[in-house]
């Protein structure tokens, strides 16, 4: 009690105790130069302990600290699903916490798992409910066809559908256009919007071209996706099944495997391990060539 975190207008978050009758504030540090652990054990010094008998912290209070904790650590996307799920407890103690009200899809029982065990080494809690339950995440194999994506394609509601565009024209993650570059005739993406932490370039074509000067970051995924399938009604398909899509279409343009891999950014591809570290050509006229090769073949589709 008395330990949380204070947020200014301009978004600085300080850790904070407050105490006593008259409610004295101590900043305790700045996130993230402060981490939540050495926080809790300054606030510790300062605030009085809790009375013996007292429950352990809060479902609310414990999974608000492990977002906190994940967004220093994890993908934005990951963090969402974390909060996705993990809101949809609705103990107020810890220890009421069931494993049949965690486990009701797979990624519900992923978020768990990774909750619970960050509160097994923050000393929140002994044990992990969910600790032995096996997660099995459904394989996607939804590949959209010509007539499919053609709709998606002429589907005008910018700036969504040029991030999709560019998704279809290019195969990329969508996290990756948060932070890219244009570099003459290359599309550049640095280590942190990549999820293998290592830069990426792709040739860029004239298609791909035409549109990347209009990208810029973007939000409100799921709300125009949805906005979309209500004009493009066709079965059920998600967003990074167009990456998938991308990958298929190479593979039927006779385009090598280890081509598409370096154009998608695949670490564990065909060139992977030992051949990786050996291996430091970097495919990038191949790969122009297949772009260009793809980008023919969606424009006789698309015509």
């Amino acid at each position: 009690d008395g330990f949380g975190v204070r947020v200014s207008q301009g978004g600085t978050k300080t850790f904070v105790a407050v105490r006593g009758p008259e409610r004295k504030w101590t900043s305790l540090g700045r996130y993230p130069d402060l981490s939540l652990k050495e926080a809790r054990a300054a606030a510790r010094l300062i605030l009085p302990p809790p009375p013996p008998g007292a429950p352990p912290t809060s479902v609310r209070e414990a999974v608000d600290a492990f977002l906190v904790d994940a967004t220093n650590r994890c993908r934005p996307s990951t963090v969402a699903n974390y909060r996705r799920y993990l809101n949809r407890i609705d103990k107020t103690d810890l220890r009421d916490v069931t494993k049949a009200e965690l486990t009701y899809t797979p990624h519900a029982t992923a978020a768990a798992k990774a909750f619970f065990n960050w509160c097994i080494r923050e000393g929140i809690v002994e044990k992990n409910p969910v600790q032995f339950e096996r997660i099995k995440l459904g394989q996607r194999s939804r590949v959209l066809t010509e007539s499919e994506l053609k709709a998606v394609w002429n589907y005008e509601a910018a700036p969504f559908s040029d991030h999709i565009k560019m998704l279809i024209l290019t195969g990329q993650r969508r996290s990756q256009f948060s932070n890219f570059e244009i570099r003459e005739d290359v599309l550049f993406f640095p280590a942190d919007a990549m999820k293998g932490k290592e830069d990426h370039s792709i040739p860029l074509l004239p298609m791909a071209r035409a549109i990347a000067p209009r990208i810029r970051s973007y939000s409100g995924w799921s709300k125009s996706k949805a906005r979309l399938d209500k004009h493009v009604q066709i079965p059920p398909w998600v967003i990074h099944d167009l990456r998938r899509t991308f990958s298929t279409t190479m593979a039927s343009l006779r385009v090598p495997l280890h081509v598409t891999e370096r154009i998608l950014a695949h670490r564990s591809g065909t060139v992977s391990g030992v051949a990786a570290i050996y291996n430091r050509y970097d495919f990038m006229e191949e790969a122009r060539e297949a772009l260009a090769t793809y980008e023919a073949h969606l424009a006789k589709i698309f015509a």
